[in-house]
């Protein structure tokens, strides 16, 4: 970055929303004390016409301060103030995102009707899927990869605090689970001792179907040295007579279920 700035207050500095020419006069500054443009361009490799329009930027910014007129001299601000000031950005900033966007954003079904997942990707849109549920959740998981549990619990937690109604078909070996059986005050839940499969229906608008290529273990442990995960295909579809045929099966385990 600059010639006096190391490469992680370069980094931070960028990171804070400085650009580069602003980090280097800041690092500056905060190193040497109040100083002249004269001894701040060179060393900053700026000419002096530009290290003027910056600084008096920074001026303007709250990021430095003019110390004298003659010789024009400046001086860094606080960088812990600078540091409080952008958290305080950024906290705001993240507040109206989450309270604007994320909702929007969430609400939004892709274009495609249906489309195939594999690996990772199958985690990633069930947990979108959650994020849409407004009214009702159904779940067939009769394996579960340890990934899936960790990521997906969360987000079950966060949509019955929605008021989401969520129901559950599981095998024993997976309500024994630790992580799941602490989910069982917010899950209606039926074990059944049917096929390996998964099957997530989001307001009887979305299906996601999962299922495990071969090698892995029935409680969908992958074989050693590999993540079950990179062994996940999946079919998402919001195809009515689909999502209709799959809550037929998902109601006759349910019925069925201990």
């Amino acid at each position: 970055m600059a010639r006096n700035t190391s490469d992680d207050i370069g980094r931070a500095l960028l990171a804070m929303g400085l650009d580069e020419k602003e980090a280097r006069l800041y690092a500056l500054l905060v190193e040497r004390g109040p100083s002249t443009v004269g001894a701040l361009a060179p060393a900053a490799g700026l000419s002096r016409t530009k290290a003027y329009g910056v600084l008096d930027g920074m001026v303007v910014q709250g990021l430095a301060t003019m110390a004298a007129d003659r010789p024009r001299t400046y001086a860094a601000a606080d960088p812990d103030r600078l540091v409080r000031r952008r958290s305080h950005d950024l906290g705001t900033a993240a507040r109206v995102i989450r309270s604007r966007l994320v909702p929007l954003f969430g609400g939004r079904v892709p274009e495609a009707d249906q489309s195939s997942l594999q690996g990772i990707a199958v985690l990633r849109r069930a947990e979108e899927m959650l994020g849409r549920a407004k009214r009702e959740i159904v779940l067939v998981a009769t394996f579960l990869p340890r990934e899936a549990a960790s990521r997906l619990a969360p987000a079950l937690r966060e949509v019955h605090a929605r008021g989401v109604r969520v129901r559950t078909v599981m095998s024993r070996s997976l309500m024994e689970d630790g992580r799941l059986r602490r989910l069982g005050g917010i899950m209606d839940c039926r074990i059944t001792s049917g096929p390996r499969a998964g099957m997530l229906i989001i307001d009887d608008a979305e299906v996601l179907i999962g299922m495990l290529s071969e090698g892995c273990a029935t409680d969908g442990r992958a074989p050693r040295g590999g993540r079950t995960s990179d062994r996940l295909t999946g079919i998402w579809s919001r195809d009515t007579e689909l999502v209709k045929l799959q809550r037929l099966v998902f109601d006759r385990l349910y019925s069925e279920g201990a």
